[in-house]
């Protein structure tokens, strides 16, 4: 009974330090809520490095900080990412210089919320994918002020107050 049972079980995949790793979206949902459908939510997010090997099948991820869960993860929610073949390349943006610094590109605001009477803004960047919309200040959006004003004309005072 054991050979039948066994038939359909494969060798678990090996991770090492270093390796990168690709994070199911099936427990994140709650976090992806601001999506239009869930339905057309990547099924997987990131880039992230193992961190450490915690057990055989529990690793440590280094997660960006816009990911808000534990970083020991069980195998069954991450896949190992695999190159892109030669010529497949993805190409990252390249940075603007602006003022003499180097600055990304951004597409556009997504959203606004005051925190201890802060206003930050959720923006996009031009070039990559949802899950690095970081939350900026404002002041850190100065020079795209033309973004910023569309987007209030656009959506006004509603925002998120928070208190925390």
């Amino acid at each position: 009974m054991k050979k039948f049972v066994n038939k359909k079980q494969g060798e678990g995949e090996e991770y090492r330090v270093r390796d990168l790793v690709l994070l199911s979206t099936k427990d994140l949902k709650w976090q992806m809520k601001g999506r239009r459908s869930e339905k057309l939510t990547e099924c997987f997010v990131g880039l992230y490095k193992v961190k450490g090997i915690v057990s055989s099948n529990v690793i440590e991820l280094e997660l960006s900080k816009s990911i808000k869960i534990y970083s020991v993860v069980n195998i069954s929610r991450v896949w190992l990412y695999k190159l892109q073949v030669e010529g497949q390349k993805k190409i990252l943006p390249k940075l603007l210089i602006i003022k003499e610094q180097e600055e990304f590109e951004i597409e556009k605001i997504l959203n606004k919320r005051i925190i201890r009477g802060k206003e930050k803004f959720l923006v996009r960047w031009k070039g990559y994918t949802a899950e690095e919309n970081t939350w900026e200040n404002r002041k850190n959006l100065e020079n795209v002020k033309e973004l910023v004003e569309e987007f209030e004309r656009k959506y006004g005072e509603e925002v998120e107050e928070l208190r925390q």
